[in-house]
């Protein structure tokens, strides 16, 4: 059955600029795939990134960027209605009709072809990319973007993208806005979160327990409820996953008389608390002895000079 109807002038415009901004990407994606050259896949993460230098990549790109970057905030502005023009900033009540022109045209999936095709087939290691690479940084943030703000509010959307989620894990410490997407996604989507595997919850322990990283907490706790209501099975997991698996990970709280120290027992080295910096499932290394004790106390402190904007 074919019905025609008659569409309002704006959308008709949408759907123009959307099909000219995914024949740009489509165009990109193949300049990307015919002239760029993957590095060997063995190579320490310091030797691929001289590697990957002594490639095209970084005379292509930095003739496509302009392109990608005119293209791409046309496409993020459209997701939402809002008088912000900087992409990366951009917020407001979602423009469903553009997300779902996204979807249905392909420009979504298009751009995370983008981003598999310069991490995962170029063989790009993640966690210095933003401080060597760029300009591959840029567009990379650029497409996760457009992914973030396609699924904001979206369900259909969401659904459409959530076999690709356990994929964005591998991006994660490129700090690209693949976590941000996966929030994203998974956020109140009853769907998805009552079909949440425990193989999904161990992979992000086994996370935490490297990095100590209060990232994954906080997915975790958007995983547990949808729309304030708890889901029951997921709370389940996350309570076992922490206090059974887990807990040497929680501190050892010691109140004192003027202070709140927290021990941690785990034996482990405490390292910055960024997601991205876990490397590869790999143990910390142990300390030959507790680390001494954090200070509720000096913590404010710090706070509180930073907040005036004194030295820390």
């Amino acid at each position: 059955v074919l019905e025609l109807r008659t569409a309002p002038p704006h959308l008709t415009m949408s759907v123009e600029m959307i099909r000219r901004s995914q024949e740009t990407l489509e165009a990109i994606l193949e300049h990307l795939k015919c002239s760029t050259v993957p590095v060997d896949a063995t190579l320490p993460d310091e030797e691929r990134i001289a590697a990957i230098k002594m490639t095209p990549l970084g005379p292509i790109l930095r003739k496509l960027l302009p392109v990608l970057e005119s293209v791409m905030a046309r496409l993020i502005n459209g997701c939402t209605h809002s008088n912000e023009q900087d992409p990366i900033l951009r917020t407001g009540p979602p423009n469903a009709a553009h997300q779902e022109l996204l979807r249905q045209i392909g420009t979504v999936e298009t751009c995370l072809s983008i981003v598999n095709h310069l991490f995962d087939d170029l063989h790009i290691p993640t966690p210095t990319v933003k401080r060597d690479l760029p300009l591959l940084w840029k567009a990379s943030r650029l497409c996760y973007k457009l992914v973030e703000m396609a699924c904001f509010d979206n369900p259909a959307n969401k659904l459409h993208i959530a076999h690709h989620v356990v994929g964005f894990m591998k991006h994660t410490r490129a700090e690209v806005g693949a976590y941000f997407a996966s929030v994203t996604v998974y956020k109140d989507t009853k769907s998805l979160l009552e079909n949440m595997y425990e193989t999904n919850f161990k992979m992000y322990r086994d996370v935490i327990v490297t990095s100590r990283s209060s990232r994954i907490l906080e997915f975790l706790s958007v995983t547990v409820k949808c729309n304030g209501v708890p889901i029951r099975k997921n709370q389940n997991i996350v309570a076992d996953m922490i206090l059974d698996d887990m807990k040497k990970m929680i501190y050892k709280v010691e109140i004192t008389e003027d202070d709140i120290l927290l021990h941690d027992i785990s034996g482990l080295l405490i390292e910055n608390d960024t997601f991205n910096k876990y490397r590869e499932m790999t143990p910390l290394e142990a300390a030959p002895k507790p680390p001494p004790p954090v200070s509720i106390r000096s913590v404010i402190r710090i706070g509180e000079r930073k907040a005036l904007g004194g030295d820390v």
